[in-house]
C-alpha cells in the first residue's frame, strides 16, 4: 500500500506547495488517462482487496476497508461509464478523499505526474454529464483532469 501526501505551505511559485499543486495522480482506465490532484488521493490499494458483498453500494462494485471503516468502491468503463461488473482480479483501487469521507475507484494503472498547464473545457462541455473539468497534455497523450468533487458526483458517492 502506498500513501500519497501533499505538503502544506505557501503556494508561491517555486515553493514546495506550488510544486504540490502541479502533482497529480494519473489513473488509467483502458485507453483513457485521468488525473486528480495528488493531495486528494488518500491511499492506493490492490483491486483484489475490494470485497464484493451481497450488498454492493448503489452503482458500485464493492467495499474496501481502510482506517477501520468500509468505503464504497466504483469502477469505470472505457468511456468513463460506471462498470459495476468489472473484474477485480487486477489493477488498483484509488481511495479518494472528499468531505471527510473516502470512496474508491478501480483503475488499470496508477502513476504520479506533474501537470503545468491545464486547458479548461469549453462551457458547452462542462457540467454534470462528465467528470472531466479540464485537459492537459503529457508525453504519453491527452489527460482528462478531474477532482474528488467531480468524480464523487459522477459515480454517486
Amino acid at each position: 500500500m502506498a500513501r500519497i501526501i501533499a505538503s502544506p505551505g505557501s503556494n508561491a511559485p517555486g515553493s514546495n506547495a506550488h510544486r504540490a499543486d502541479r502533482l497529480h495522480t494519473l489513473l488509467r482506465v483502458g485507453s483513457i488517462m485521468m488525473a486528480l490532484p495528488q493531495r486528494q488521493v488518500r491511499s492506493l490499494e490492490l483491486a483484489v482487496d475490494v470485497e464484493r458483498g451481497a450488498e454492493p453500494p448503489e452503482r458500485g462494485v464493492g467495499w474496501i476497508e481502510f482506517a477501520r471503516r468500509r468505503w464504497p468502491v466504483y469502477a469505470l468503463g472505457p468511456e468513463l461509464e460506471l462498470a459495476p461488473d468489472r473484474a477485480l482480479d487486477r489493477g488498483a483501487c484509488v481511495l479518494i478523499e472528499r468531505d471527510g469521507g473516502l470512496f474508491g475507484i478501480v483503475v488499470d494503472e496508477v502513476e504520479r505526474c506533474d501537470i503545468d498547464v491545464e486547458t479548461p473545457l469549453p462551457p458547452s462541455m462542462r457540467g454534470a454529464s462528465t467528470p472531466i473539468e479540464a485537459l492537459a497534455t503529457l508525453e504519453s497523450g491527452v489527460v482528462c483532469l478531474s477532482s474528488a468533487r467531480a468524480l464523487a458526483a459522477w459515480v454517486g458517492a
